[in-house]
């Protein structure tokens, strides 16, 4: 009683130590994919950023986009107390949170075209004030076609690598003013006469829709000074992530060292190579390698459907390649051993004393015999009606050149005799051919050996006929072409061949013997 409660203990405690190692291994495996979906967006934050700016607009710009946004200050104006609320020192302090992922990428708004966005909303809150006439407003008319022409002949998306964008805007105003050259377009849009004659608050909203979100998307980046390259901050964020697998790998090696006697440190580390990918500050993307193992390993996700259609996906791919080369390999070895006098040489070995039989047996032999045994016993009593008709067809033909008998069927009544008289005697050639047969087959130790001298004979014979010099030359060519033949023949099966299919019978096959 005392050792069952004693090994309960131990199960409990066993089960309360698994349960504490699964639930740290799922939180490694969490943490491991959180990091990874940094290091995803931090790859593709540059080239996909217009996406970002468009959909996670907060996430770019950080809390300082709140009080510009219109949607917010009309939907959800809390969040704008709440901004409000926050010290301007704190932010000062905590560029990330205040400028968004802009400022890892050291991204700020490029000056030209922030100027110019800003020069349009100064015309349009001096238009509300004074009207579209006045004097203060045309003097920012004047200042945005000057603008326009120097946006459109410096291009300041190029540091961006947004040149397309400038050609994207200057096509839509082309289009829209129906101008040949975009620089044109430009000086005929920010016109008095065209904004009052063609509606202004609905030029105004083609700008702001079509045209402002493309001037938008274009920013300048900082460089760094001691590089020469453009700032990135992300390895600030991705430091504490690289410190906490370092540590944890550590501890690891450490803990597989201390468990296995005679395991040297490298072999400990390499026992989990691929969680290195997690803490090394290059090629950042390979990380995917250690996420999915932990995954895998911690439960975390069921991937084992995946791995089956990776494998499945992958065999797929070089089933066909290797199945031929296999064949084809063997294919070739046998051309080969045949051209070297291969079949010669077995040949001449088949009636060769020092021929090594491990069974006593002669196979070969038997194998006839087996054969023999299943014609007479199984075949033959089945397939005799069909046997004495081939018999009678031919016996009558024999009949037919016989002038003899062609007088006797001059008689009356001759051809049912005729009939009756083939029948009987097919029947009894039959009958005493296969009496015969099965008297040969009976027990007869005298009849057996001069059988197997007989078929010794033969073999012998036939051997030696078959190492005449033109008949094995012979020989070796003709089967030289037919296995060309079929190698050829197979290949083509193959490549036609479904390999999907054939794998999906084999795991249905296997799921079957587990089941």
């Amino acid at each position: 009683m005392a050792q069952r409660k004693l090994e309960e203990k131990n199960n409990k405690r066993q089960k309360r130590k698994n349960k504490w190692i699964i639930g740290f291994e799922q939180l490694m495996a969490f943490i491991a994919l959180f990091n990874l979906g940094l290091v995803f967006i931090d790859i593709t934050y540059i080239p996909f950023r217009n996406f970002y700016l468009r959909e996670f607009r907060l996430f770019v710009e950080g809390l300082n986009y709140i009080p510009r946004s219109e949607f917010i200050r009309e939907y959800t104006p809390f969040l704008l107390d709440a901004y409000r609320q926050i010290p301007r020192s704190f932010l000062e302090e905590n560029p990330l949170l205040a400028e968004g992922y802009d400022h890892v990428k050291g991204i700020e708004p490029h000056p030209d075209t922030e100027r110019y966005l800003r020069t349009v909303e100064i015309l349009q809150q001096q238009v509300n004030r004074t009207g579209l006439e006045s004097t203060q407003s045309q003097r920012i008319l004047a200042d945005l076609r000057q603008q326009s022409t120097e946006m459109i002949q410096q291009n300041p998306f190029e540091v961006a690598n947004k040149t397309a964008t400038l050609e994207t805007i200057k096509r839509r105003m082309r289009d829209h003013m129906r101008e040949r050259s975009s620089e044109q377009a430009f000086q005929e849009f920010w016109t008095v006469e065209h904004l009052t004659d063609r509606n202004y608050d609905r030029q105004m909203r083609f700008f702001d829709n079509q045209i402002a979100p493309l001037i938008e998307t274009n920013y300048s980046r900082q460089i760094d000074p001691e590089t020469g390259e453009f700032i990135d901050w992300f390895w600030y964020l991705d430091l504490p992530f690289v410190i906490l697998f370092a540590f944890e790998f550590s501890v690891r090696t450490y803990i597989i060292h201390r468990r296995h006697t005679g395991l040297r440190w490298i072999d400990g580390m390499l026992w989990r190579w691929y969680d290195v990918f997690l803490f090394i500050p290059i090629f950042r993307w390979l990380r995917v390698i250690s996420v999915t193992t932990r995954i895998d390993q911690s439960d975390l996700i069921e991937l084992e459907s995946v791995k089956r259609q990776i494998s499945q996906g992958f065999v797929a791919g070089i089933a066909e390649d290797i199945t031929e080369v296999v064949f084809v390999r063997a294919i070739n070895q046998i051309q080969k051993a045949i051209r070297g006098g291969e079949l010669e040489n077995v040949l001449s070995q088949v009636n060769n004393d020092d021929y090594i039989n491990f069974n006593d047996t002669d196979e070969i032999a038997e194998l006839t015999k087996l054969f023999i045994n299943l014609t007479v016993y199984q075949v033959l009593p089945k397939a005799r009606s069909d046997v004495e008709a081939v018999v009678q067809h031919n016996f009558v033909k024999v009949l037919d050149t016989s002038p003899a008998f062609q007088g006797l069927r001059q008689m009356p009544g001759f051809y049912r005799f005729e009939d009756q008289m083939t029948q009987q005697i097919v029947s009894l050639i039959y009958q005493a051919i296969y009496d015969s047969i099965l008297v040969a087959l009976e027990d007869d130790p005298e009849g057996e050996k001069l059988m197997k001298e007989l078929s010794d004979q033969l073999m012998k014979i036939l051997t030696d006929e078959m190492q005449n010099k033109q008949t094995l030359e012979t020989m070796q060519w003709l089967l030289i072409d037919l296995l060309e033949e079929v190698k050829i023949n197979y290949v083509q099966r193959l490549s036609q061949e479904d390999v999907d299919e054939l794998l999906d019978q084999t795991r249905r096959l296997r799921e079957g013997k587990k089941n």
